[in-house]
């Protein structure tokens, strides 16, 4: 992906249709809804599950609310004249175009509509819709495709080909498909319209089909981004010529990014998705660059999604585009030093409403420089970090630090606060693991910078891991076999089995607790029990699932190296999305629900990191290649490809290949190279092969894994059984 220079980096189950690429297995069925943007876009616009398209209008930060910024913009609504929307069968899905494609397919005995629409690039394009009617009962027929133009307060007719608002500024063009000229419309108006159309709200045109072939008729819509009266496509370039022009720049934007490819149609479906909309949630803002956590439920920027985005982006090798947002989170600092919480005009003069975001922040500023080895950038963040930890610091010399909760004593703690995720008010381990970790980030920092206050800062990180370890075990309380860390210390006796996610976070992504530690390890055990379809209860607020926390029980398996585990819970994540790879943010099965909405941009980024620690992952000095692959991908003729993986370790590039007797790899290590050994996953089960490699030291073979050492730039393995 790039930038501009400035900031540049290197509810309806839907049923798949005759041809249509399978929809994934959507648990349970629900409403849903697909961002489609420009690249880094101010205009942003959501297809419903049933192909509307709907704009949002975006005004200042009000005060009060940041959220309320949000208004419903122009939607279009296409239909058939005759054919009913709810009695259609619909599929929709992403194109296999670079560009971010929404295609919707309605189908009727003898007629079948298809609507794609995009945003086009540059944003000053507006959005397009390409529409094509065919089938046996257009022969003959009059039929003609229904427009429906809403949230515009009127509209006429400028010529033959474009519909003004009653202010005169141009609302929907008609142009042509390819090299055909665009059809003509017709209107009519909402007086005429009432006793034909009720449920249009606005302008609605018909396109009659009588342009084209007998049995297949074409056509192409283009809208505004808002309302400027000049346009930056001439009238001149059809439909298609700006969905090539808007490929190529997708592909230009992707470019020298982490890419994969894996036999596994969903799992690439999901991964060539969420890395799109990581690029259409991207919004220049008059201080930099931000990152939506939504568009719908949750507009608007907070340091939980942008930190979990930025650790991604620079994962995918993204890494100017990660420091510009992270550039602006410096920014985003309460007058007391602390991190805001969730962004508003004037930063809160309050505690932080969620103390987990004080280690957020300075863990993602750290990884960042981990993995570009960029002292200027840590260099310009310390001074930022250091001001946010002495707000901390402050926060814990107060006496409210320390005190009684559920029969547990707590002491050096954070003041309560509100823990999230279903976490009533009071002392929470996600916001000491937080707060903590920004301790640890910092002492990282110090020592790169040899900043005299290291010593300190170490010693206040040894005193404070040790009152949270201290009241984890006496927390610690039996529940169905298991004796599992509440992450509410002293909670109630119907509550201590819920909202472990902050337990799980102290393992991932903290890395405060080790993956095996006998405190919170049977936590883990008692996740694993407790699932419904696939999936972990007891993580968060419902009595549902939580795809993003259960991605990072994911990440915790790895770590244990229960890598089939791992994947398992990848596979599930995977059967809750929606057609076009979007999650909620919890499910409930019975009554089938969802909650808050989609997209959600840490669960976007969450099926990136777990999906990229499945192909590679990091074990203090060594590289593990294609660790979590199951069995099922080891046939011959599958390959799995990751090109340009960016870690700490080195710049990772690899390709494997099974045969029916054999299996081969390539791996390529560039740039800055600090690891020691790799262990790549490439044999099945129970072959006893023959190993040749060069461009590196074959140590063992060890089950499903080859162990290299002395390793060069270029390594080649060879098997055979």
């Amino acid at each position: 992906m790039k930038l501009p220079k400035s900031v540049r980096f290197s509810a309806l189950l839907l049923l798949p249709l005759s041809g249509a690429v399978a929809a994934p297995k959507l648990f349970p069925p629900l409403r849903n809804e697909t961002p489609i943007a420009a690249f880094a876009s101010k205009s942003k616009a959501i297809v419903t599950d049933q192909g509307s398209i709907e704009q949002f209008i975006y005004k200042p930060e009000s005060p009060s609310d940041p959220r309320a910024n949000r208004t419903d913009g122009p939607r279009l609504r296409i239909g058939i004249v005759g054919y009913s929307i709810e009695n259609a069968v619909i599929a929709q899905h992403y194109t296999k175009d670079a560009t971010p494609v929404v295609k919707t397919e309605y189908q009727w005995p003898g007629l079948q509509m298809t609507l794609r629409a995009f945003a086009a690039e540059p944003e000053e394009s507006g959005y397009f819709v390409i529409g094509e009617v065919e089938g046996s009962a257009l022969v003959g027929s009059k039929l003609a495709v229904d427009i429906c133009l809403e949230n515009i307060s009127g509209g006429r007719l400028m010529d033959r080909s474009k519909i003004l608002d009653d202010q005169g500024r141009l609302v929907l063009r008609m142009l042509s498909v390819g090299n055909e000229p665009a059809a003509q419309l017709g209107l009519d108006f909402p007086d005429a319209l009432v006793a034909r159309r009720t449920s249009c709200h606005g302008v609605s045109t018909q396109i009659p089909v009588s342009v084209g072939l007998p049995d297949k008729f074409s056509f192409a819509i283009q809208i505004p981004v808002d309302d400027r009266t000049s346009w930056f496509v001439p009238e001149t370039v059809s439909a298609m010529e700006r969905l090539k022009a808007t490929n190529a720049k997708w592909r230009d934007l992707l470019e020298g990014g982490m890419a994969i490819k894996v036999p596994d149609a969903r799992l690439q479906d999901a991964w060539d998705a969420n890395l799109k909309q990581l690029g259409m949630l991207l919004e220049p803002q008059a201080d930099g660059l931000r990152i939506l956590k939504g568009l719908d439920h949750y507009y608007g920027s907070n340091p939980y999604d942008t930190l979990q985005a930025s650790l991604i982006l620079d994962r995918l090798g993204f890494h100017d585009l990660a420091e510009a947002i992270l550039r602006r989170q410096l920014k985003r600092v309460q007058f007391d030093g602390a991190f805001e919480m969730w962004e508003q005009p004037i930063p809160p003069a309050r505690p932080p409403i969620f103390w987990i975001v004080q280690g957020l922040a300075p863990f993602a500023i750290w990884k960042h420089y981990e993995i570009t080895q960029d002292r200027h950038w840590l260099e310009e963040a310390w001074p930022v970090v250091l001001r946010s930890l002495k707000a901390t610091m402050k926060a814990r010399s107060k006496s409210s630090s320390s005190g009684m909760q559920g029969g547990i004593r707590i002491q050096g703690f954070l003041p309560p606060d509100y823990g999230d995720g279903g976490i009533g008010e009071g002392y929470s381990l996600p916001g000491n693991f937080g707060a903590l970790t920004g301790f640890w980030a910092a002492i990282q920092m110090a020592s790169v910078l040899n900043a005299p206050e290291e010593k300190w800062l170490l010693s206040m990180y040894e005193t404070y891991k040790k009152n949270i370890v201290d009241v984890m075990r006496a927390s610690a309380v039996a529940a169905d076999g298991y004796k599992i860390v509440p992450s509410f210390p002293g909670a109630k006796a119907d509550d201590v089995t819920q909202h472990l996610w902050g337990t799980v976070e102290g393992v991932y992504p903290f890395s405060q607790l080790a993956a095996d530690d006998p405190v919170v390890l049977p936590t883990l055990r008692f996740l694993q029990a407790h699932q419904s379809n696939g999936l972990h209860l007891n993580l968060g607020y419902s009595k549902g699932v939580f795809p993003y926390l259960s991605a990072a029980v994911g990440h915790w398996h790895l770590r244990l190296g229960e890598f089939d585990e791992a994947f398992r819970i990848q596979q599930a994540i995977l059967d809750h999305a929606s057609p076009t790879w979007g999650w909620y943010e919890e499910y409930e099965a019975q009554p089938p629900k969802g909650y808050a909405g989609i997209p959600d941009v840490w669960q976007t980024s969450e099926l990136l990191h777990l999906t990229r620690e499945l192909l590679l992952l990091e074990e203090n000095d060594a590289l593990l290649i294609a660790p979590a692959i199951p069995q099922s991908w080891m046939k011959a003729g599958n390959e799995v490809t990751v090109e340009h993986a960016a870690s700490p370790l080195a710049d990772v590039s690899y390709h494997i290949g099974w045969n029916k007797n054999s299996a081969g790899a390539t791996v390529n290590l560039s740039g800055e190279k600090h690891v020691n050994r790799i262990r790549i996953r490439l044999l099945p089960e129970h072959v006893k092969p023959k190993v040749t490699v060069s461009g590196a030291t074959l140590d063992s073979i060890d089950g499903r894994f080859i162990q290299l050492s002395t390793l060069s730039e270029n390594i080649k393995v060879d098997a055979q059984w």
